[in-house]
């Protein structure tokens, strides 16, 4: 008589295989929204689903911590103390000096780890399969200071940009062309450029682990 196949545990809906891939996918709001569309949840359900999370963000942290040691000169840096200042906050003279240095170590760390790669792939070294879901793993951990760095630099910008038209009272376009020779501008767009490459780096590591199971 065969074995009766186990049914699933399902978290609000979906299997925890489910809510495992799109936690480590960095799809969160995506399943969220699967999640609304698909039915009503209840109290339970969503205590069901946090402790899971907890779980999983648990794990991450401890794969990171590991992935760290294999790269020398890494750091792991806490996003949930140290916040950039807003720029009201900064007109009132607050220092950003504190967020700076947070987010400029993880915009080192993102910088020379690319850099390393494109250098390693024009030299046409061997990458080791594990290389990209490690990296990818660990470009996760700095992911939400960045993304808080873009907000702020882009705020920063737009508030050097309404500067501009007020003190020379010339239009938003020449604004913009006058705005473009400043460092506001340069640190916005950079930063900017940085998150792409991040993302493109994302699509290929994708790319990678499913060249990985065919083969």
């Amino acid at each position: 008589m065969p074995k009766e196949k186990k049914e699933e545990e399902l978290i609000c809906g979906f299997t925890k295989e489910h809510v495992r891939k799109k936690f480590f996918n960095r799809e969160v709001g995506q399943l969220l929204t699967e999640i609304q569309s698909k039915q009503k949840v209840d109290e339970k359900e969503v205590q069901e689903l946090i402790s899971f999370m907890s779980d999983l963000q648990d794990e991450d942290k401890t794969m990171v911590e590991k992935i760290m040691k294999a790269f020398p000169g890494a750091k792991i840096i806490d996003d949930s103390e140290i916040k950039p200042p807003s720029v009201d906050e900064l007109m009132t003279g607050v220092s950003d000096d504190e967020w700076r240095k947070k987010a400029d170590l993880s915009i080192e760390f993102i910088t020379k780890t690319l850099d390393n790669l494109r250098q390693a792939i024009a030299e046409k070294n061997k990458i080791p399969d594990s290389y990209w879901l490690d990296t990818a793993i660990t470009f996760l951990s700095y992911q939400d200071i960045l993304e808080k760095d873009r907000v702020y630099k882009t705020q920063k910008y737009y508030a050097r940009l309404t500067n501009i038209i007020d003190e020379h009272g010339c239009s938003r376009l020449e604004a913009e062309n006058r705005s473009k020779l400043t460092k506001e501008y340069s640190d916005y767009k950079y930063i900017s450029f940085l998150i792409e490459r991040m993302d493109k780096f994302d699509m290929l590591m994708k790319r990678k682990d499913n060249d990985t199971k065919f083969h």
